[in-house]
């Protein structure tokens, strides 16, 4: 009996080795289905900032387009983002005055990367963001998401980016965004106002649309998400969406927006 026990016992800490070595954790139901892997987001990527001739650049801001998260370097022009969910990620570095610089990698589970960057030489204009409220975007196109992850103003994720957190809920696409807290399958604003607005192909969600969100049919179908904090960071087209007028008395609110993009969108 004895004997019994020691190998099931040995047998469970197999099982669990194996899963610590994985990258997110394997949740299962009680009797043993696989549900969902939860990405890992313990990764970090830090780095240096320089100019073309070597020189360290300070106050330069490193963040990532794919969930929103930043940093600045410092007197030595280092910088470190820490918390980063695996998979596919793009970031950039920029300062008002200096050409930015875009990379994208890759993350593993629980991987320390090092990326530097190095920026051009100083410009007279500032850079794409600075011109971003008057780039015409296209506010009903899919088009208008690429035209406006160049910007960076906001939170932007692309098909395979979705593809990489295994979304089973609307909560499971957004995962690691700051400003957006999981409740349950959704997610809610986790800003001052805690209102959350949601667009589907740049216009509000048909009572179609609302019958099919956060369903298999939906989790298929999007194909693209961008995500602004508030309305003050929001393209011009969508402010109006953005706008607290529909919770009471804070007519001056700045409400968080989600915008979905759908397979078929032109």
């Amino acid at each position: 009996m004895i004997g019994r026990r020691a190998v099931i016992l040995g047998l469970l800490i197999g099982c669990a080795a194996r899963l610590a070595a994985q990258g997110g954790t394997d949740t299962r139901t009680p009797a043993g289905t696989h549900t969902r892997r939860v990405p890992d987001t313990s990764s970090v990527v830090r780095g240096f900032v320089r100019d073309s001739g070597g020189r360290a650049l300070d106050s330069i801001e490193v963040f990532v387009i794919t969930s929103g998260r930043s940093t600045h370097t410092d007197d030595a022009g280092r910088y470190t983002l820490a918390n980063l969910i695996e998979g596919p990620m793009e970031l950039r570095a920029r300062r008002v005055g200096w050409k930015p610089a875009d990379t994208t990698l890759v993350l593993s589970a629980r991987s320390d990367v090092a990326v530097n960057f190095t920026l051009g030489a100083h410009v007279a204009a500032l850079d794409t963001v600075r011109v971003t409220a008057k780039v015409e975007c296209a506010p009903r196109a899919i088009a208008g998401f690429t035209c406006r992850r160049k910007a960076g103003l906001g939170v932007y994720r692309d098909s395979t980016e979705i593809a990489a957190l295994h979304p089973e809920h609307i909560a499971d696409m957004l995962e690691g965004i700051p400003g957006l807290r999981r409740r349950g399958s959704n997610v809610e604003a986790d800003t001052r106002w805690r209102c959350l607005s949601v667009l589907v192909d740049g216009h509000p969600m048909t009572r179609i649309e609302r019958g099919w969100y956060d369903s298999r049919w939906w989790m298929q179908n999007v194909v693209a998400v961008e995500f602004y904090e508030d309305a003050d960071t929001a393209p011009e087209w969508y402010k109006i969406f953005a706008a607290g007028g529909d919770i009471g008395p804070h007519q001056d609110a700045r409400c968080s927006l989600i915008v979905f993009w759908l397979r078929g969108s032109r």
